[in-house]
């Protein structure tokens, strides 16, 4: 059975069949129906997962079709937010656990000449199904793998079965003595080559970058693990702000302590989200007047110049935001 939160999530009821501990961070958790059957997910895709008062999001890996369990790895971060550590402490065999339905903000193109996946640490998660994938569609993939050193690495089961097909590359910093040069790396493929990046923000803003400075954006997918809190000198940044909905004409003050995405469902304006972190992209409107503050990881450069924002964490540069909802 399923249920939705406040938003358009559905939820299922799994339990923890199996916990593996990959690294001293890293556990590897399988998850089974509490009743009935697991739905099939394409590589890429992640669940939500119900940790105490907070709900993260975890990307998938393992069997994609009718799949007999869920695969997730989670590592544990001294200075999260609390929601790895909730699992780490909660998240024993037998557990019982809410998790969402399958969500895929991060598919595969198919099809494609090459691709290229450049991943830091446990930010392979969602590649390795990509990789299964392709290895199924005889297609051969490059992957960059970054870690800071071997004890850190979690992967080393699942890469080795991939390694006598795809091209795959692992860095070290520890043992290298330097950060790996990722922007040679992008420049030593052509433009017809999909890049697929997943992991810390300053590697994804490396390759964000590197992408919209070379016009390549289109063929760059980024995974983020959840946006970074905003910072700001403006001591302006959280004041209550105004936003119209336009097709309905509704009003609502956005408070200081309150989402855009938040004061138009209060306002009774059904609103798609997912993350709600401004990693996703779910909740993107365009804006018709007023000047938001971007706080996302989401959008492009050229996303936000058009217009769009997402709702769930930014906010106004204007006292009044008039959006296309």
């Amino acid at each position: 059975m399923t249920a939705e939160d406040g938003g358009t999530r559905q939820w299922l009821s799994a339990v923890v069949s199996r916990v593996t501990e990959s690294t001293p961070d890293t556990r590897i958790i399988e998850l089974v129906p509490a009743t009935g059957k697991l739905p099939s997910f394409e590589a890429g895709a992640h669940v939500a997962v119900q940790c105490g008062q907070l709900v993260r999001h975890y990307s998938l890996f393992g069997p994609t079709q009718d799949p007999p369990f869920y695969r997730i790895a989670v590592k544990r971060e001294a200075y999260g937010r609390g929601g790895s550590r909730w699992l780490f402490e909660n998240a024993a065999v037998g557990a019982r656990l809410s998790i969402s339905v399958p969500r895929n903000n991060f598919p595969l193109v198919r099809g494609a000449q090459r691709y290229l996946f450049v991943a830091g640490g446990i930010g392979v998660t969602p590649i390795l199904a990509m990789l299964d994938a392709l290895r199924g569609d005889g297609v051969r993939a490059r992957l960059a793998l970054l870690c800071r050193s071997p004890q850190e690495f979690a992967f080393g089961e699942e890469l080795q079965t991939h390694r006598d097909h795809h091209d795959i590359h692992l860095h070290f910093d520890s043992l290298a003595g330097v950060l790996y040069d990722v922007a040679a790396e992008l420049r030593s493929h052509d433009v017809s080559t999909e890049v697929y990046c997943c992991g810390p923000a300053p590697l994804m803003d490396t390759v964000r970058r590197f992408a919209e400075e070379h016009r390549r954006i289109d063929r760059f997918h980024f995974e983020y693990f959840s946006a970074e809190p905003a910072s700001t000198d403006r001591p302006e940044a959280n004041a209550e702000f105004l936003v119209v909905a336009q097709r309905s004409g509704k009003e609502v003050l956005v408070g200081k302590d309150e989402s855009v995405l938040a004061a138009l469902r209060r306002a009774g304006i059904r609103m798609e989200s997912d993350c709600e972190d401004g990693v996703c992209g779910t909740c993107v409107v365009r804006v018709l007047a007023g000047e938001p503050e971007h706080r996302d990881f989401a959008l492009t450069r050229a996303e936000r110049e058009s217009g769009l924002m997402i709702t769930c964490v930014s906010r106004a540069r204007t006292a009044r935001l008039v959006l296309d909802v």
